[in-house]
């Protein structure tokens, strides 16, 4: 997972979403836990962004697209061991596939 990223998918083992060569947009997510941003930061290609408290994330520059310059984008939620990370999605839209 993460491409041979491994800090990125090690440091914050709880739960780790990594995303590859997105093709799709990301609106918006809301997620709640007891667990806002506590870091963003760019590792190889791959830009991870870690939350630790109760807030909103969405796509690098929403609305519009998500840069070209990322081949991956790497959300990670920390929460205690005695609390859930819930995730609601206000809006979510995938790209037209355009390659092959």
């Amino acid at each position: 997972m993460c491409g041979g990223n491994a800090l990125c998918c090690t440091r914050w083992p709880l739960l780790t979403y990594c995303y590859f060569r997105l093709r799709f947009i990301m609106l918006l997510f809301a997620f709640m836990s007891s667990a806002s941003i506590a870091s963003a930061r760019s590792l190889g290609t791959c830009t991870c962004i870690h939350f630790n408290v109760s807030g909103t994330f969405q796509t690098p520059n929403y609305p519009l697209s998500k840069p070209t310059q990322n081949t991956c984008i790497l959300y990670s939620f920390i929460a205690p061991a005695d609390h859930i990370i819930e995730a609601l999605f206000d809006a979510f839209e995938f790209r037209p596939r355009t390659e092959r």
